[in-house]
Protein backbone atom coordinates (compact mmCIF):
# COMPACT_ATOMS: atom_id res chain seq x y z
CA UNK A 1 0.00 0.00 0.00
CA UNK A 2 0.92 3.63 -0.19
CA UNK A 3 2.43 5.80 2.48
CA UNK A 4 0.33 6.57 5.56
CA UNK A 5 1.70 10.07 5.91
CA UNK A 6 -0.36 13.06 4.98
CA UNK A 7 1.91 13.64 1.99
CA UNK A 8 3.63 11.25 -0.42
CA UNK A 9 6.96 9.72 0.49
CA UNK A 10 10.15 11.47 -0.55
CA UNK A 11 10.73 9.34 -3.64
CA UNK A 12 7.22 9.99 -4.99
CA UNK A 13 7.35 13.73 -4.45
CA UNK A 14 7.87 15.82 -7.52
CA UNK A 15 10.46 18.59 -7.52
CA UNK A 16 9.01 21.32 -5.35
CA UNK A 17 11.07 24.15 -6.74
CA UNK A 18 13.66 26.24 -5.00
CA UNK A 19 13.65 26.43 -1.24
CA UNK A 20 12.20 29.52 0.34
CA UNK A 21 14.58 32.03 1.85
CA UNK A 22 12.40 31.88 4.95
CA UNK A 23 12.84 28.78 7.09
CA UNK A 24 14.08 26.50 4.33
CA UNK A 25 10.54 25.52 3.35
CA UNK A 26 9.77 24.18 -0.10
CA UNK A 27 6.75 25.34 -1.99
CA UNK A 28 5.42 21.77 -1.85
CA UNK A 29 5.51 21.96 1.99
CA UNK A 30 3.05 24.84 1.87
CA UNK A 31 0.57 22.61 0.10
CA UNK A 32 0.71 19.76 2.60
CA UNK A 33 1.54 21.48 5.92
CA UNK A 34 0.73 24.75 7.63
CA UNK A 35 4.07 26.53 7.71
CA UNK A 36 2.81 29.88 8.94
CA UNK A 37 4.14 29.55 12.49
CA UNK A 38 7.68 29.00 11.20
CA UNK A 39 7.45 31.97 8.88
CA UNK A 40 5.83 34.29 11.43
CA UNK A 41 8.46 33.46 14.02
CA UNK A 42 11.17 34.20 11.46
CA UNK A 43 9.56 37.49 10.42
CA UNK A 44 8.63 38.53 13.94
CA UNK A 45 5.20 39.67 12.79
CA UNK A 46 1.74 38.21 12.25
CA UNK A 47 1.05 39.40 8.72
CA UNK A 48 -1.96 37.62 7.21
CA UNK A 49 -1.24 35.88 3.93
CA UNK A 50 -3.72 38.14 2.10
CA UNK A 51 -1.80 41.24 3.10
CA UNK A 52 1.48 39.59 2.14
CA UNK A 53 0.01 38.79 -1.27
CA UNK A 54 -1.27 42.36 -1.68
CA UNK A 55 2.09 43.79 -0.69
CA UNK A 56 3.93 41.69 -3.27
CA UNK A 57 1.28 42.43 -5.87
CA UNK A 58 1.35 46.22 -5.46
CA UNK A 59 5.13 46.37 -5.27
CA UNK A 60 5.43 44.31 -8.48
CA UNK A 61 3.09 46.72 -10.27
CA UNK A 62 5.14 49.70 -9.09
CA UNK A 63 8.32 48.11 -10.48
CA UNK A 64 6.74 48.35 -13.93
CA UNK A 65 4.71 51.55 -13.44
CA UNK A 66 6.18 53.61 -10.59
CA UNK A 67 3.70 56.47 -11.10
CA UNK A 68 0.51 54.38 -11.03
CA UNK A 69 -1.52 56.47 -8.58
CA UNK A 70 -4.13 53.85 -7.69
CA UNK A 71 -1.45 51.33 -6.78
CA UNK A 72 0.46 53.93 -4.79
CA UNK A 73 -2.68 54.82 -2.82
CA UNK A 74 -3.48 51.17 -2.10
CA UNK A 75 0.12 50.46 -1.07
CA UNK A 76 0.14 53.51 1.21
CA UNK A 77 -2.99 52.26 2.99
CA UNK A 78 -1.52 48.78 3.30
CA UNK A 79 1.74 50.07 4.78
CA UNK A 80 -0.27 52.05 7.32
CA UNK A 81 -2.34 48.97 8.23
CA UNK A 82 0.88 47.02 8.77
CA UNK A 83 2.38 49.74 10.96
CA UNK A 84 5.00 50.75 8.38
CA UNK A 85 4.25 54.45 8.89
CA UNK A 86 7.48 55.79 7.37
CA UNK A 87 6.98 53.77 4.18
CA UNK A 88 3.37 54.94 4.10
CA UNK A 89 4.49 58.56 4.43
CA UNK A 90 6.93 58.17 1.53
CA UNK A 91 4.15 56.74 -0.63
CA UNK A 92 1.70 59.48 0.44
CA UNK A 93 4.26 62.17 -0.44
CA UNK A 94 4.61 60.62 -3.88
CA UNK A 95 0.82 60.62 -4.36
CA UNK A 96 0.69 64.32 -3.38
CA UNK A 97 3.39 65.03 -5.99
CA UNK A 98 1.33 63.24 -8.64
CA UNK A 99 -2.05 64.66 -7.51
CA UNK A 100 -1.30 68.03 -5.90
CA UNK A 101 -4.94 69.19 -6.09
CA UNK A 102 -6.43 66.10 -4.45
CA UNK A 103 -7.88 66.70 -0.98
CA UNK A 104 -7.75 62.95 -0.23
CA UNK A 105 -4.03 62.80 -1.04
CA UNK A 106 -3.27 65.67 1.36
CA UNK A 107 -5.55 64.13 4.01
CA UNK A 108 -3.71 60.79 3.79
CA UNK A 109 -0.36 62.57 4.07
CA UNK A 110 -1.68 64.40 7.16
CA UNK A 111 -2.58 61.01 8.64
CA UNK A 112 0.92 59.69 7.95
CA UNK A 113 2.51 62.71 9.62
CA UNK A 114 0.18 62.33 12.60
CA UNK A 115 1.04 58.65 13.00
CA UNK A 116 4.73 59.59 13.01
CA UNK A 117 3.99 62.37 15.54
CA UNK A 118 5.07 65.15 13.15
CA UNK A 119 2.18 67.30 14.28
CA UNK A 120 3.12 70.60 12.60
CA UNK A 121 3.31 69.01 9.14
CA UNK A 122 0.16 66.97 9.81
CA UNK A 123 -1.73 70.17 10.55
CA UNK A 124 -0.34 71.87 7.42
CA UNK A 125 -1.43 68.98 5.21
CA UNK A 126 -4.84 68.79 6.86
CA UNK A 127 -5.28 72.54 6.31
CA UNK A 128 -4.31 72.07 2.64
CA UNK A 129 -6.82 69.20 2.30
CA UNK A 130 -9.60 71.43 3.66
CA UNK A 131 -8.58 74.28 1.33
CA UNK A 132 -8.88 71.85 -1.59
CA UNK A 133 -12.37 70.77 -0.53
CA UNK A 134 -12.10 68.07 2.13
CA UNK A 135 -15.25 68.28 4.23
CA UNK A 136 -15.90 64.94 5.93
CA UNK A 137 -15.79 66.37 9.48
CA UNK A 138 -17.23 63.29 11.17
CA UNK A 139 -14.52 61.07 9.74
CA UNK A 140 -11.84 63.62 10.56
CA UNK A 141 -12.92 63.74 14.21
CA UNK A 142 -12.92 59.96 14.69
CA UNK A 143 -10.10 58.79 12.39
CA UNK A 144 -7.61 56.84 14.54
CA UNK A 145 -4.74 57.90 12.28
CA UNK A 146 -5.25 61.49 13.45
CA UNK A 147 -5.32 60.67 17.19
CA UNK A 148 -1.89 62.25 17.78
CA UNK A 149 -2.98 65.41 15.99
CA UNK A 150 -6.27 65.61 17.90
CA UNK A 151 -4.33 65.35 21.18
CA UNK A 152 -2.51 68.57 20.29
CA UNK A 153 -4.15 71.89 21.23
CA UNK A 154 -3.63 73.26 17.72
CA UNK A 155 -6.19 70.80 16.37
CA UNK A 156 -9.03 72.36 18.37
CA UNK A 157 -8.02 75.82 17.17
CA UNK A 158 -7.94 74.50 13.60
CA UNK A 159 -11.40 72.93 13.92
CA UNK A 160 -12.83 76.15 15.37
CA UNK A 161 -11.32 78.11 12.49
CA UNK A 162 -12.76 75.66 9.94
CA UNK A 163 -16.22 75.76 11.49
CA UNK A 164 -16.22 79.58 11.44
CA UNK A 165 -15.10 79.59 7.79
CA UNK A 166 -17.71 77.02 6.84
CA UNK A 167 -20.62 78.92 8.39
CA UNK A 168 -19.55 82.21 6.83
Amino acid sequence: MGPTKKYPSRRLRAYAGPRSVLCEITFRDFYYDDQSSKIFSKLGTRMPSGQLFELDFYESILEKRPDHVGTLEALGHLYTELGEYEKGMIIDKRVVELKPHSPAAHYNLACSFSLLEIIGKALEELRRAVELGYDDWEHLERDDDLANLRADGRFDAFMNEVRVTETA
